[in-house]
């Protein structure tokens, strides 16, 4: 297994109900998340049927509502490392910085490194291969299957 083996996608998306905050009617919310350059960046729209309500918005990391609905339609994902590559001080000091685990911490959790939102662990798995680790993002069926 060599770098990224699920290959960096455009990003998810999740559509949702919510109540318009001008009328009260039912509204759709599109929530999206994707890959820019070398960050995550989050979208949103909301659409009422009601009053004809329309907003849109950007953000940087997706707030509780965004990131729920994101995992709900698209399932959470876990990142595992199979490799550390040839300096592997290298990679340990990207985890370090992007997760907070020390070195130990890191070795002992490499097969489940982090779990999540496949968006922002391939964006982490690109950067770790960056320093020559090799790895996977995949889904989980279930959430208990990531113990952390």
């Amino acid at each position: 297994m060599t770098g990224v083996t699920a290959g960096p996608r455009d990003g998810e998306d999740a559509t949702v109900a919510e109540q318009c905050p001008r009328c009260s009617a039912p509204a759709r919310v599109y929530y999206r998340v994707f890959r820019r350059e070398t960050d995550v960046r989050w979208s949103g729209s909301l659409r009422c049927d009601g009053c004809g309500c329309m907003m849109e918005w950007d953000f940087d990391a997706g707030d509780e509502a965004a990131r729920a609905a994101i995992l709900a339609a698209n399932g959470r994902w876990v990142l595992a490392v199979t490799s550390l590559g040839r300096v592997p001080i290298r990679v340990l000091r990207v985890i370090w910085h992007e997760l907070g685990f020390k070195p130990a911490e890191a070795r002992a959790r490499l097969e489940r490194l982090a779990c999540g939102i496949r968006t922002e662990l391939e964006l982490l798995l690109a950067k770790l291969v960056e320093e020559g680790a090799t790895g996977e993002c995949r889904r989980l069926d279930d959430a208990a299957e990531f113990r952390q």
